[in-house]
């Protein structure tokens, strides 16, 4: 049964945990409830059902608004700075948007017709729009660019993608500089080439990607060549929801039909927290899913432990974030149409 826990009792669960030989021992199920929630972003702009990603970089958030195809960027209190994008096929606008990564003075928002906008961190101006090889993708299949040291990186369905979509490396001008697989397959081997990632640099140099639908970290060197994988299968979240996907392919006559584990997932102070699918045991039969389970879990070199899982209050969120001190997690809530913050133990 999920309880409410105070910080006391979470750290002595944990040291109890890990005296312990099984990894799903004692895992606490804590109840969040939001501390603030927006359901606009000052007078600018109103909060959408459809915010894809949040990033936080220096002490802002950054929002992915895919119906207004632009990035919102806010302060720590989710007061509105300024905006990066619009809709439209002139320069620096795209009618959709899939992806975005924030660097250290540029924000790079991938669109619909397989180029970055290129905006100044501060100004919000388009600065320049980079195109990209078709053969590359048409858009990636990850939430979030990793903008680091010049390069550009993310999850692309491209030509590339042989037995699985790979982790495509791009430099600052569009040019492909190399594509990086694991050992994924997804629930389903005849798609594996809808492996979509999340991927993210640790602090020790190093690059991880969770893969969506398979129940697997990848994990690569700094120079992104893969040296491991890591298994989440017996994480019960996670062997639920492959449970229920096993009883969805008993009655489905699509073999191709693709099954998430995974939403959403970010990497902060050395923890991976990831939103995952799972069961609504309280739902009708034509919503048997729902989407409020973060995972927490601290990484080793090819290892995991498994923290504690936070259960937030509605049954369906899009995306996560977690600020660089590990207190805070805040995420979009989609039936609402708010974004919601909460404190963490």
């Amino acid at each position: 049964m999920k309880r409410k826990i105070d910080y006391a009792i979470f750290l002595s669960v944990l040291i109890g945990f890990s005296s312990c030989g099984s990894k799903e021992s004692s895992i606490p199920s804590i109840e969040l409830e939001p501390v603030k929630s927006i359901d606009r972003f000052g007078d600018q702009a109103f909060v959408s059902d459809d915010i894809k990603s949040i990033v936080s970089h220096n002490g802002d958030y950054y929002f992915l608004d895919r119906k207004s195809s632009v990035v919102i960027r806010t302060d720590g209190d989710l007061r509105f700075k300024t905006s990066y994008g619009r809709r439209g096929r002139g320069p620096g606008e795209a009618i959709f948007v899939e992806s975005f990564g924030v660097g250290s003075d540029k924000v790079y928002l991938d669109g619909s017709l397989c180029n970055y906008n290129v905006f100044d961190l501060e100004t919000g101006n388009c600065i320049q729009t980079i195109a990209y090889d078709d053969n590359i993708g048409h858009m990636p299949v990850s939430q979030r660019i990793l903008v680091d040291d010049n390069s550009i990186i993310a999850s692309y369905n491209g030509e590339y993608t042989i037995n699985e979509t790979p982790v495509v490396a791009l430099d600052s001008s569009g040019h492909f500089i190399g594509a990086y697989r694991g050992n994924a397959e997804g629930d389903n081997p005849t798609t594996k080439a809808n492996t979509d990632r999340d991927i993210f640099k640790t602090g020790e140099g190093k690059y991880l990607s969770l893969v969506k639908n398979s129940p697997t970290i990848d994990l690569y060197d700094g120079n992104l060549n893969h040296r491991g994988t890591i298994d989440l299968s017996e994480i019960g979240v996670v062997k639920s929801r492959m449970n229920q996907i096993e009883r969805f392919r008993k009655k489905d006559d699509n073999p191709n039909t693709v099954h998430y584990l995974f939403k959403d997932s970010y990497y902060s102070d050395g923890f991976l927290y990831i939103l995952c699918y799972s069961e609504n045991t309280g739902a009708s039969k034509n919503n048997p899913v729902q989407c409020n389970t973060v995972v927490k879990l601290a990484l080793s070199e090819d290892d995991y432990i498994h923290l504690a899982d936070f259960i937030l209050p509605d049954p369906w969120y899009n995306t996560i974030c977690v600020d660089p001190d590990g207190k805070v997690l805040i995420a979009a809530n989609t039936l609402k149409s708010e974004i919601e913050l909460f404190n963490l133990p």
